[in-house]
């Protein structure tokens, strides 16, 4: 069973639906059948039974983009207070949140299965990691406390990790 009907050309072309697309232009005469896959593949967009690629004809997860020449990924929200996210579905169920309205520009690392916020890059670009609000460029609130190196070492840490001391002054030492 075929149906026919006009197209978005208005009356300079018709449009056929079978097992193929019929496409046949009334100003130059041309007719083609294509496949829905071969009209999308023109395009740049390749659909199979499980991944859908942008730009890629074989695509390796559910959704793969790739533009050749370019070093700019987007995606975008148009809407006024829009919400941007990055999920990861996996056994640690985080994702990665990008906010516009009242938190504007604010990348959120959120662990969904406790519902708590593990980091903030805010608009000004200032970090906290183990907060939620940021006062500093960054801020790593409930630093473990250790007396000295040896005693981070033991409990531990290792090379490279931050601890505090609780004296006065307490500085910030890193673990080596």
């Amino acid at each position: 069973m075929s149906v026919k009907f006009p197209s978005e050309l208005g009356h300079r072309a018709t449009v056929l639906v079978t097992d193929k697309l019929l496409i046949h232009n009334i100003s130059t005469g041309a007719t083609e059948y294509t496949t829905v896959a071969e009209l999308l593949a023109a395009f740049g967009i390749a659909i199979d039974a499980a991944f859908t690629g942008i730009g890629i004809a074989a695509a390796l997860a559910r959704l793969h983009t790739y533009a050749a020449g370019t070093n700019e990924f987007r995606v975008e929200s148009g809407g006024g207070s829009s919400v941007v996210r990055f999920i990861v579905a996996n056994d640690f169920d985080t994702y990665i949140q990008w906010n516009s309205g009242t938190t504007a520009g604010d990348f959120l690392f959120y662990d969904t299965r406790t519902g708590v916020i593990r980091a903030r890059i805010d608009r000004l670009g200032r970090v906290c990691i183990g907060s939620v609000a940021p006062t500093s460029a960054l801020q790593v609130p409930g630093l473990p406390v250790y007396a000295n190196n040896a005693a981070a070492v033991g409990g531990g840490l290792t090379a490279g990790a931050f601890y505090r001391t609780n004296a006065d002054p307490d500085p910030v030492c890193v673990v080596h």
